[in-house]
């Protein structure tokens, strides 16, 4: 779920080249991630976190899928693979 969320991003860089990897390369398309808190709430070592802290690491999650995609579109690859 960390994967599925966003909140892990699986990535590969070759020859400086930034590339998205299996399932994160669907997940530039935010309607694709899963909310984070399905992953938050089956890890108890988060069940302290506020409503609003649940909102912060979504809204941070999102913010860091956004400057992801700003550079995977300077390198022109947007993940896919070199033919």
């Amino acid at each position: 779920l960390a994967v599925e969320t966003g909140v892990w991003v699986l990535y590969e860089v070759e020859n400086g080249v930034l590339r998205l990897t299996g399932p994160s390369r669907a997940l530039l398309d935010k309607s694709r991630r899963k909310p984070v808190i399905e992953y938050l709430k089956l890890q108890g070592r988060f069940r302290h976190l506020s409503p609003e802290d649940v909102e912060r690491i979504q809204r941070m999650v999102d913010e860091n899928w956004e400057r992801l995609a700003e550079m995977l579109k300077e390198s022109g690859k947007h993940g896919s693979k070199q033919g």
